[in-house]
């Protein structure tokens, strides 16, 4: 059986060597899309795939549409042969014992699986530049959470030639109607804040990216918008105790203080000898002020795929 992982990924760097290990030990091929990354994702990714089954994709205009993006690597993935696709973040990680154990879960006749989030929230440092995601964490204990990620098998193009996963990759639009509910095997660990400046830093860049993105799901970026608007927030004890509260419980809101539990977490295998990330925040920004967007059509647009780069071409 073909398993493929499938990302939209956006300064990512510190995570990027324990993800990309993580998915070469579970996965026979990785298909990203990288969308203009300025934090040495872009190198990262390069070296990567020259020593694993990894296809990457580039993405430089600006909207964020990332349900568009996912849903053309699904297609491409399915078109390679994949049997099951895995849309993942750069921040999820199949809490699984391996590949056999992944393949164990899932049901031979099933369209679709759903994977249920378990926040974690690191203990100890938090760099900026480098993510040791081996470590101990906290998390609140593992079915309060809802927030579920899905999983597709290849009878999702055939019950339905023109799907589309949704926004976040939580479902995929009608498909319950033709399959039913489909059923949770599994929990991925979810690490969303690993430091404050990639935090602030990611939700500023996030925002501009939505505001130029229409007909976004009401509630979309909520998170980013509190931190791009008052990142002062997250500064000292109390901006750290914020973050923390928002790692576990994202992206409700609730106060995690009496109920979160330690849990000691390890990627199936991490990726040695990538090149480094960008040392701080104000490298990045600077990558980040001298970026050349492309021009994006007037709407309404579809993705289309040209040499290696997926793009936003008029219906």
């Amino acid at each position: 059986m073909r398993l493929t992982a499938i990302a939209m990924i956006r300064n990512e760097a510190d995570i990027l060597p324990d993800f990309l290990g993580h998915c070469a030990a579970l996965f026979d091929e990785v298909l990203v899309v990288d969308h203009a990354s300025t934090d040495g994702t872009t190198e990262i990714l390069a070296a990567a795939a020259v020593r694993m089954p990894l296809v990457v994709r580039r993405y430089a205009q600006r909207p964020y549409v990332q349900s568009q993006l996912v849903t053309a690597l699904a297609q491409e993935a399915f078109a390679r042969g994949a049997d099951w696709v895995f849309p993942l973040d750069a921040d999820e990680f199949p809490m699984v014992a391996g590949r056999d154990d992944l393949l164990a879960r899932l049901p031979a006749d099933a369209a679709a699986v759903l994977w249920r989030w378990r926040n974690l929230w690191p203990l100890g440092d938090h760099g900026f530049a480098a993510f040791d995601a081996a470590r101990d964490y906290e998390s609140l204990p593992p079915d309060i959470g809802t927030t579920v990620k899905i999983a597709i098998a290849r009878q999702v193009p055939v019950l339905l030639p023109g799907f589309a996963i949704g926004q976040g990759s939580h479902n995929v639009a009608g498909l319950r109607d033709r399959a039913g509910m489909p059923a949770e095997v599994g929990r991925l660990a979810h690490i969303p804040i690993r430091s404050r400046e990639r935090f602030v830093m990611k939700a500023t860049a996030g925002m501009k990216a939505v505001a130029e993105t229409p007909a976004l799901p009401a509630g979309s970026a909520t998170q980013w918008r509190r931190a791009a608007n008052r990142p002062e927030r997250f500064d000292g004890t109390d901006g750290l105790a914020r973050l923390r509260r928002s790692a576990l419980a994202y992206p409700a809101a609730m106060d995690p203080a009496a109920i979160a539990e330690p849990v000691v977490f390890k990627p199936a295998d991490r990726l040695q000898g990538l090149p480094a990330a960008l040392p701080d925040a104000a490298a990045v920004l600077a990558r980040e002020a001298a970026l050349a967007w492309q021009p994006v059509p007037g709407e309404p647009w579809r993705i289309a795929l040209r040499d290696d780069a997926l793009v936003l071409v008029p219906r």
